[in-house]
Formats: C-alpha cells, sequence, structure tokens
C-alpha cells in the first residue's frame, strides 16, 4: 500500500463522502425535521428565540481496512441564563422591598447612582 494519497484518490473519498452523508441525511431528514419541530415549539411556548439545529458529521477515512465511515448525528441546543449582581461588602443594601410595594399596576421605576441603574422594578 502506498503511503502517498492522490488527488484522484482523494476526489473517490471526497464524492463517496459527499454520497453517504446525502444519503444519511435524506434517511433521517424527517427524524431531524420532526426533533427541530418539537423544539421550535417548546421554544415558542417558553417565549424564546428558534433553537438552532446543529448537525456534526464525522468521517473516518480506514485506508489500511480500504473503507470510508460517515457518521451525521443532530441535536437542537437550549441555553438558559440568569444574572445577579452580587452584594458588594462595603455597600449596605438599601430598603428596596418598601419601594417595590409602593408601585401600583403599571408603574415602573429605576434606580440610578451617579448615573449608573442599580435596580428597576416594575409591578
Amino acid at each position: 500500500m502506498s503511503k502517498n494519497i492522490s488527488n484522484e484518490r482523494m476526489e473517490a473519498f471526497n464524492e463517496t463522502i459527499v454520497d453517504q452523508v446525502r444519503e444519511l441525511l435524506s434517511e433521517r431528514q424527517d427524524d431531524i425535521l420532526k426533533s427541530w419541530h418539537e423544539n421550535i415549539e417548546e421554544a415558542q411556548e417558553a417565549e424564546k428565540d428558534f433553537p438552532p439545529l446543529k448537525l456534526s458529521i464525522a468521517v473516518t477515512v480506514d485506508l489500511e481496512g480500504n473503507a470510508i465511515e460517515s457518521q451525521v448525528s443532530f441535536t437542537t441546543k437550549y441555553t438558559s441564563k440568569i444574572q445577579a449582581r452580587l452584594p458588594d461588602p462595603n455597600q449596605p443594601e438599601l430598603p428596596m422591598e418598601g419601594l417595590k410595594k409602593a408601585l401600583r399596576p403599571g408603574d415602573s421605576m429605576t434606580v440610578s447612582i451617579e448615573g449608573k441603574e442599580v435596580a428597576k422594578f416594575e409591578a
């Protein structure tokens, strides 16, 4: 077996890989679409953006075994994020609960210190 791979042989690999991936995607098309639609519905119920579909393609070319194996996997990804401010040990807490209770439905209030927003409340 030659250790050199020619352009012609590489083209043959490429054609085989493309054919295999096309076949795998066609074979799993209904499953991919079903998964994606289910996740889109869940995202809409949670009032989130459409989740991306992630397709992974892995190819193994085994020259000794004279074989090419292609694999396609798919998933949708959800990310949740929450952010909180860390309390400043050098700064006393302000009595915000009383301010929150004073708001009427539809009211909102922003607390700023030196032009920097530190809290926002909505009723």
